[in-house]
Formats: structure tokens, C-alpha cells, sequence
């Protein structure tokens, strides 16, 4: 699913960049839904952000992760595969 929680890259090494607020948090059902195209907890927003961050991180055989509860804010995890410079 979308809100994969392991880490299973085809391409190692890999970077890791972790985003984190203090804000609300989600329920579990919103969580579910955050990628999916003008899906918006927000009225009248469209919700396309989070889909197309989704989409080029996927496009790059790259990962995304979401933590998140209640009271707890949440926390996006992104994994993408690193290439190694040889020019030094």
C-alpha cells in the first residue's frame, strides 16, 4: 500500500530525508487517503500536492512513509536511491 512502514528499496545506498511537524495529527482513515488525487481535508482545497510528490517519488523508485496519531503530528519519510560520484 501507499503507506508502506518498511523500508524494501531495490537500490542501495539510499538517501533518507525525514519531514515532521507538531500539528494535529491524522486519524488512520485520512492517512489512507493523503495521496489520492484532490482528496483534501481542507473545503474547497484540491488536494494534488501530496499526489504528485507521491507520483515523482515513485517515478524515481523512491519511498514514502507516513507516521501519524491523533494529538501527535505527523511525519513523512523519504527514501530515494543515491547514485555514487566517481569524479571525486
Amino acid at each position: 500500500g501507499k503507506n508502506e512502514t518498511a523500508v524494501n528499496l531495490r537500490h542501495l545506498p539510499y538517501l533518507k530525508m525525514t519531514i515532521t511537524d507538531s500539528g494535529h495529527g491524522m486519524e488512520p482513515k485520512i492517512i489512507d487517503r493523503i495521496f489520492d488525487p484532490y482528496f483534501s481535508t481542507r473545503g474547497g482545497k484540491r488536494g494534488m500536492g501530496l499526489t504528485i510528490a507521491y507520483s515523482v517519488i515513485k517515478k524515481h523508485d523512491g519511498l514514502v512513509t507516513v507516521l501519524s496519531a491523533p494529538g501527535n503530528g505527523t511525519s513523512f519519510k523519504v527514501y530515494l536511491p543515491a547514485s555514487v560520484d566517481s569524479r571525486g
